[in-house]
């Protein structure tokens, strides 16, 4: 079985190869590039499970949407724990198959047994080592094994399905949505980080979309406001921290002059804040909530 997801992301990977996908550090990558490494990771995976050592990378984007493509179960590993929680957790996953850069694989599963896919650029194939983990029956439907944020607790794996992510990307009527038939002109910009439901979602959305998107390593008030000034996207998420940084920053009405509307998330924004934004700012913030189990926002 194809699930409409993973149709999707083959679809918009071969829509306009040469066309700009993501630009990261002021360099752009292709549709193209994001595809190869795709097609290489969702072969080698298949319908296993599969860790990734998730950063902000744009290889990393692309291991993630090769696992979706193939139908696996992507695992959410998140390198940035510290690394005797992340050997920890490593260890008690017990995976068939991890991805992630060869710096983090040596640091944090040198002893695993996993074949794993060591991902460092676009230029060269990943480097595989095979290993003898036992057969991995998958978690069949799921897509993503994703960590949640740990507000009520430590945080604990939740099942994201196929059938949900597309519902929240594509629709509820994501079976019978229609492929984009060209690149969107509009460039959106990613900082939410993709260990993350935030960032598995915005990234899923520019893709079913075909949307080219700046992928920043983490929100940084100079890198994001160069994008606005440079991609002057209509619409823009900000936590409200990050709102926070924005508010409070010599930035102006100019330099935010493209944007029609804010939307923030995953923790309270106070009224005060958002009112003194809009007054500053001119740009109405509308407040969302969501939560990991939903794959997505609930209502705003």
């Amino acid at each position: 079985m194809v699930h409409s997801l993973s149709q999707r992301i083959d679809d918009v990977l071969a829509l306009a190869p040469a066309g700009r996908a993501i630009q990261f550090d002021g360099d752009w990558v292709t549709w193209e590039q994001i595809g190869t490494l795709a097609h290489r990771i969702g072969d080698l995976v298949g319908t296993a499970r599969a860790g990734i050592m998730l950063r902000n990378r744009p290889v990393h984007v692309a291991a993630l949407l090769g696992v979706l493509r193939g139908g696996g179960t992507v695992v959410v590993i998140n390198p940035s724990r510290g690394d005797d929680r992340t050997r920890s957790d490593v260890e008690a996953l017990n995976l068939p198959i991890i991805i992630g850069s060869s710096e983090d694989l040596a640091a944090l599963a040198p002893d695993t047994a996993a074949t794993t896919v060591a991902v460092d650029g676009f230029d060269e194939p990943p480097t595989v080592h095979r290993g003898n983990a036992s057969d991995d029956a998958g978690r069949p439907g799921v897509a993503v094994w994703m960590l949640t944020s740990g507000t009520t607790g430590p945080p604990k794996r939740v099942d994201l399905t196929y059938d949900m992510l597309a519902r929240s990307v594509m629709g509820p009527d994501s079976d019978h949505d229609s492929a984009p038939t060209d690149l969107r002109r509009g460039v959106a910009i990613v900082n939410s980080p993709l260990v993350h439901v935030g960032g598995v979602f915005r990234v899923l959305l520019c893709v079913a979309e075909a949307r080219p998107f700046v992928l920043l390593p983490k929100f940084e008030l100079k890198q994001w406001a160069d994008a606005v000034r440079e991609h002057r996207p209509r619409a823009v998420s900000l936590v409200p921290a990050a709102l926070r940084m924005v508010l409070h920053s010599d930035l102006t009405r100019e330099d935010l002059d493209g944007i029609r509307v804010v939307t923030s998330g995953t923790a309270p924004l106070s009224a005060d804040d958002a009112d003194a934004f809009t007054e500053k700012f001119g740009i109405p913030v509308l407040t969302s909530y969501a939560a990991t189990e939903f794959g997505g926002g609930v209502a705003g």
